[in-house]
């Protein structure tokens, strides 16, 4: 099994509820598992209108659940909500190659949080620096995907295990930025051990970055639609 978005999906939902023996590998290139907490109510804020786009634009002429709707009747999370939750901590020894982005709210989290709560010894990520989509057919990336494949459902040894890192990171960097714009790094695991874990404050008085938590309360404001109001944070 192979594929983006829905089809991402659909993997981690059949990988996690059975252990079909035909099943060989699964490779869900992003992908959400939780509805309520990576899309429909991200942070706390319904966004309906992605779901709403789903019903009416590609559903057939049967009946269809309306989920963008059911977030007005029951905007806290809850058991129908705890129904349509994938739980990737359920999918065990099936190996697994997932991709990630930071280019998507759509898929994001739950393509870092699936691989991270997977149970399988055999699992890979690669975090790319494009689209999805544009990711999904590159020729770079086909050809990773069938030496995957190769390995585990034709039995060819081609080193996939020996050779390919756990993690693959795509870092990005910015505009006048000193290091280099994107860096490829491979890591043996996610979160890496080399990170550094450090909390920023924003100070609205100075309208700054600290490390040190500001004594008084500041506030700052602009004209949300303004094209040259800012509230820059350096």
């Amino acid at each position: 099994m192979a594929g983006n978005s829905w089809l991402a999906i659909s993997q981690l939902n059949f990988a996690s509820r059975f252990q079909h023996p035909n099943l060989k590998a699964i490779a869900p290139w992003e992908g959400l598992t939780d509805l309520y907490a990576h899309q429909i109510c991200r942070g706390g804020i319904p966004k309906p209108a992605f779901f709403e786009l789903i019903l009416h634009g590609s559903t057939g002429v049967g009946k269809a659940e309306n989920i963008g709707a059911m977030v007005n009747s029951r905007p806290l999370f809850d058991d129908y909500w705890e129904e349509k939750r994938i739980k990737p901590e359920d999918i065990k020894d099936i190996p697994m190659y997932l991709t990630a982005s930071y280019s998507t709210g759509l898929h994001c989290e739950g393509s870092f949080r699936a691989f991270e709560l997977a149970q399988a010894s055999r699992k890979w990520l690669r975090v790319h620096s494009t689209q999805e989509w544009h990711d999904l057919y590159r020729p770079e990336a086909t050809d990773d995907l069938q030496r995957f494949y190769d390995y585990y459902a034709k039995g060819i040894q081609n080193g996939w295990e020996a050779e390919t890192p756990r993690v693959r990171l795509s870092l990005l960097g910015y505009d006048g930025s000193i290091t280099k714009t994107i860096v490829e790094r491979p890591e043996e695991q996610w979160p890496p051990a080399r990170q550094h874990i450090r909390r920023y404050y924003l100070d609205a008085a100075t309208q700054s970055f600290s490390a040190v938590k500001p004594v008084n309360s500041a506030s700052i404001t602009h004209e949300g639609h303004s094209l040259t109001a800012s509230s820059v944070m350096v």
